[in-house]
């Protein structure tokens, strides 16, 4: 089924609602299922993401008992929170259906922007070191969507020492220019997840049914960076280990550099790599191919490479006692692998 029949079958089944509210309902399941088909799916794949037409409008009804009312979503008050930051540990925050961004603070205080209203509402507080800021589970979904124009924003300082953690469900999640002390974590659900210009001493990404997009990083510790149901695309990266994962998606690597292994795992999905380096690469995927450049020369590899149902064209150095291995295997696909025979 494709995104004009699912509207249509869902518009019909919310006749009951107020013209207003139904038409803020089919507008918000067009923007996700344009924003999937944005993140590489088809856009059949994007309308079976949704679920069915029945069960869905029978939600969306049940968050309009009376079907007549304010909402709320244009009277947001606008606050902030901040705090010294030296006897922190870690930063948690939990988000749902908002944008959120993490950004340097000017200063050494860390700083909350966020709004909130009668149903929005976020629990701010410190234990054990500790900084919780959790936003409640809202109910109807379908009423939050002018909120979705409203990003929350931390603004983290250098010299915070401790771990920063982000969870969002229903929004994305950017962060840019910082510099950490301690680990990043965002993971984010039918969402993408953005980080670029960022120091930090580890990195731990995630999204279910959203892209990940990682550039100019660097990170003493290791990245891993896990998707499903979408691609992801890492340039400018360094690293002390990589491991990175999708399922139903591309992955793309660009000048990506680790001090340990590189770790690459597809399914149903290509691996395009320019420029990549580790002591231990493995690139695997089935029902894909697997092309692109190897930072070095072939003698500094050990190689091993095999597909079924394809070709295979990997330069293999003579030198059995080679200090660095790459790994290739696909099913289904071609390998094209090279060495840019330079470490520069």
């Amino acid at each position: 089924m494709n995104k004009d029949e699912f509207l249509q079958i869902l518009g019909s089944l919310l006749q009951e609602l107020p013209a207003d509210e139904r038409n803020m309902a089919l507008a918000f399941c067009e923007e996700s299922i344009s924003d999937r088909v944005e993140d590489g799916q088809s856009e059949e794949e994007a309308v079976r993401q949704l679920g069915d037409a029945e069960e869905l409008a029978s939600s969306i009804l049940s968050e309009f008992p009376e079907t007549e009312g304010d909402n709320g979503d244009d009277k947001a008050e606008e606050k902030l929170y901040e705090t010294d930051v030296s006897e922190l540990k870690r930063v948690s925050l939990h988000v749902h259906n908002l944008p959120v961004q993490l950004c340097p603070s000017e200063d050494n205080r860390l700083r909350f922007h966020y709004y909130e209203n009668d149903k929005i509402r976020f629990q701010i507080g410190e234990r054990y070191g500790v900084l919780y800021i959790e936003q409640n589970q809202p109910r109807g979904l379908w009423r939050l969507r002018p909120w979705r124009a409203r990003t929350v924003t931390l603004a983290v300082p250098k010299a915070f020492l401790g771990d920063t953690e982000l969870r969002n469900a229903n929004g994305k999640v950017t962060a840019e220019g910082l510099c950490l002390a301690g680990k990043l974590t965002c993971h984010a659900t039918n969402a993408a997840v953005v980080l670029q210009d960022i120091e930090a001493a580890a990195a731990d990404v995630s999204s279910a049914n959203g892209r990940a997009e990682l550039s100019s990083l660097k990170l003493p510790g290791a990245l891993d960076c896990h998707v499903t149901n979408s691609k992801i695309n890492i340039s400018a990266v360094s690293a002390g280990q990589i491991d990175v994962a999708t399922k139903n998606g591309k992955i793309t690597l660009s000048d990506v550099a680790s001090a340990g292994h590189l770790k690459v795992n597809n399914i149903n999905g290509k691996i395009e790599s320019e420029r990549i380096s580790g002591t231990d690469i493995r690139l695997k995927t089935v029902n894909g191919t697997i092309e692109g450049s190897v930072r070095g020369r072939a003698e500094e590899y050990s190689v091993s490479a095999r597909t079924v149902n394809g070709t295979c064209s990997v330069p293999r150095g003579e030198n059995e006692k080679a200090s660095k291995s790459l790994t290739a295997k696909t099913v289904n696909g071609s390998i094209k692998l090279s060495f840019t025979d330079t470490d520069a």
